[in-house]
């Protein structure tokens, strides 16, 4: 995907739209949306197998086949669709019962070539986490974005509507129609590539709702790069990757790099305490340590991470937040810049799109209030939200 000049883009939402809002809002009026419906595992399997074979879609019994010689069997993957496409099929139906126009596009193929997002009053992913993520990357311009969960038994669904509930659409529609939710914001990373810090800026097309991961091609290799946080001091890094999240991120993969166990905690107590200890204490220890590492997803924060740092300076950007979720090489900015030292380097946005990022490349990372993204949260429910 080419990156564009930041000249280019306008600012469409004004800063207001960064805060949360408080109280009952107005009735979401849906007349037409645009559902983002993930592709299930065997679809994913069938669509590469025709693929290799001129367009051809296999019959269930050749598909079966080509998976057990893998050593993979369909029918995991067949249970999985099923219970995604028949709850992808009542969202539809109850959608079309309220008189709402709908348009269907697959995620795969509308990461690649959305359509034109004018005119729909909302965007509907019908997935879990990953979807949602796909149907926001391409929104800028205020558009609620919702999660429908569609296998809330195999998705944990913290960025849907009911993330660990599989809550009746048209239940969910009327809440929506009837002003029973509240408004609220996720903020989005942005990334900016120049040749030096004083080079032009262009501005990376896409968004990052969860994290921007900056490593090797070579994943054995080390990375190499100087930071500075909050327009403070350079210093140098090195390690095996750098992992920046937001709020909504510091659920999921920055979570689990920096999550410890019982088992962990137990090592240390029975390390550096000589009072009695009991494993109760070392799991309220590791959940302790744990609830510290995630955020609000309205925060205007940004959490980096450095993954198995191998030269750290400590502390750099931690300001007053060094009491939350602070590991070694961790810290917290309301902006970053990052100078490559590497060979291969490359920036990942949202683990779905990859920009080149070569030696003596700056990334500029910041959180623009115009960039946040507008979703809801049912009443009731207990979504990953403010």
């Amino acid at each position: 995907m080419p990156v564009l000049p930041a000249s280019t883009v306008a600012r469409r939402v004004g800063k207001e739209a960064a805060r949360a809002v408080v109280g009952r809002p107005e009735p979401l009026n849906l007349k037409k949306v645009l559902v983002v419906k993930k592709t299930s595992r065997l679809e994913a399997e069938r669509l590469a197998a025709a693929r290799r074979a001129n367009g051809i879609s296999p019959s269930d019994a050749a598909l079966a086949e080509v998976l057990q010689r893998r050593g993979s069997a369909i029918g995991p993957m067949q249970t999985r669709h099923d219970v995604h496409a028949r709850n992808l099929a009542l969202l539809l139906d109850s959608l079309a019962d309220a008189g709402v126009h709908t348009d269907v596009v697959r995620a795969s193929e509308y990461k690649v070539e959305p359509p034109p997002l004018g005119g729909y009053d909302a965007v509907l992913s019908a997935g879990g986490d990953g979807t949602f993520i796909d149907a926001a990357r391409h929104v800028l311009d205020g558009t609620p974005v919702l999660g429908f969960n569609t296998d809330p038994e195999k998705s944990a669904g913290k960025l849907c509507l009911a993330p660990s509930t599989n809550l009746d659409p048209a239940e969910c529609l009327a809440e929506l129609a009837e002003g029973r939710f509240r408004r609220f914001t996720r903020r989005r990373i942005r990334v900016e590539l120049a040749d030096g810090v004083d080079g032009a800026r262009e501005l990376v097309p896409a968004r990052a709702m969860n994290d921007v991961y900056v490593a090797e091609a070579d994943a054995h290799k080390t990375l190499n790069y100087t930071m500075s946080a909050d327009k403070g001091p350079w210093a140098e890094h090195r390690n095996s990757g750098l992992l920046v999240c937001t709020g909504s991120g510091s659920t999921a993969w920055a979570y689990n790099a920096a999550k410890v166990d019982a088992h962990h905690a137990a090592a240390i107590l029975e390390l550096g305490t000589t009072t009695a200890w009991s494993p109760a204490d070392a799991r309220r220890v590791a959940n302790d340590f744990n609830a510290g590492l995630t955020f609000d997803p309205t925060e205007p924060q940004l959490k980096y991470t450095q993954l198995a740092p191998i030269v750290d300076t400590g502390g750099l950007g931690m300001g007053t937040k060094t009491w939350r979720g602070h590991i070694p090489g961790s810290g917290f900015a309301t902006s970053l810049l990052l100078r490559s030292a590497g060979w291969q380097a490359y920036l990942a946005v949202d683990s779905a799109e990859t920009f080149p990022f070569r030696d003596g490349r700056v990334a500029v990372l910041s959180l623009p209030d115009e960039d946040v993204l507008q979703t809801v949260a049912l009443s009731g429910i207990a979504a990953a939200g403010p």
